[in-house]
């Protein structure tokens, strides 16, 4: 067998990472768990029930192929899709316990409707875009929905959400304007869970954690808060073997189109990894490697 690199996930870290959110968290805040894209990447049948056991109820999927292979593998926690309902499937949802972030009143609607034809209320998020130009109720449909509630009748309100986009700067007053639009729209939804929170949020202050963060890319290991000291754990190393020790002359190149030119006679280690074990060549002459954790 050829000697490769070698990717290492840490379980323990991505749950001490998530204890940190938690602690900073306000008492009254619930601490939920984004999961999609495979839990980054790192493996989501793994690592979402690592979460699980050490407090997670809350998770937050992409979509609904996501959520279903999330199912099998926690059939207690509570899952949310962010990308929202897809009627062609509607009696998935039921199936398998599974809740709808909505984020325009066409989707809204959609979902009222079958809400009406199962005679039954149906869970959901609605999602309200503060700022981030992404998903969400865009501010004229906000306004709507706001003045007109009979809009979501039949639907079972779980939270209303939005999304910070700018967490990771502190001193961004894009924020504080993104909060206060936020506790303007949900005046309109007394009684009604909140949600504003990702992984830079929770670094911010209590006043934006609310009922639930959302914390996703913190957990696994990347810096939330734009300060030069990541608070988090690394989730994950990659590891490699040297494979071959040379040297090489002053004036010597090195890589495709000899872009590295030695200034001084060295020592040349080379190394299993490229594009298989996600090296790209786009780092070349950029990237950093450790040796025996230095």
């Amino acid at each position: 067998m050829a000697i490769s690199g070698e990717l290492v996930i840490s379980l323990k870290n991505i749950q001490s990472n998530y204890r940190l959110l938690n602690d900073i968290s306000c008492a009254a805040c619930e601490t939920g768990a984004a999961v999609k894209a495979d839990a980054y990447g790192l493996g989501m049948h793994r690592v979402a029930p690592a979460l699980y056991d050490v407090g997670v109820r809350h998770f937050f999927v992409a979509t609904l192929d996501e959520a279903i292979e999330l199912r099998e593998v926690l059939p207690q926690a509570i899952i949310y899709i962010l990308n929202g309902f897809v009627t062609a499937e509607k009696l998935v949802y039921r199936e398998y316990n599974l809740i709808p972030v909505l984020n325009s009143l066409a989707e809204i609607k959609l979902y009222q409707i079958f809400a009406r034809d199962v005679s039954e209320k149906q869970p959901a998020i609605i999602h309200f875009d503060t700022g981030m130009s992404r998903l969400g109720l865009p501010a004229n449909e906000a306004d709507i929905l706001c003045n007109d509630l009979l809009l979501i009748e039949g639907i079972e309100l779980k939270y209303i959400m939005s999304h910070l986009s700018s967490s990771d700067e502190k001193s961004s007053s894009v924020n504080q304007d993104q909060y206060q639009l936020f506790s303007k729209i949900s005046s309109s939804f007394r009684g009604v869970k909140i949600s504003l929170c990702n992984s830079g949020g929770v670094f911010l202050s209590q006043k934006y954690h609310m009922d639930l963060t959302r914390p996703g890319i913190g957990l696994y290991g990347g810096n939330p808060t734009g300060e030069m000291l990541n608070p988090m754990k690394p989730a994950m190393s990659l590891n490699a073997p040297i494979l071959q020790v040379k040297s090489v002359k002053k004036g010597d190149v090195a890589g495709y189109n000899g872009t590295y030119c030695f200034d001084k006679n060295t020592d040349v280690a080379i190394i299993s990894i490229g594009y298989a074990d996600g090296f790209l060549r786009s780092l070349s002459n950029g990237a950093s490697l450790y040796w025996q954790g230095l």
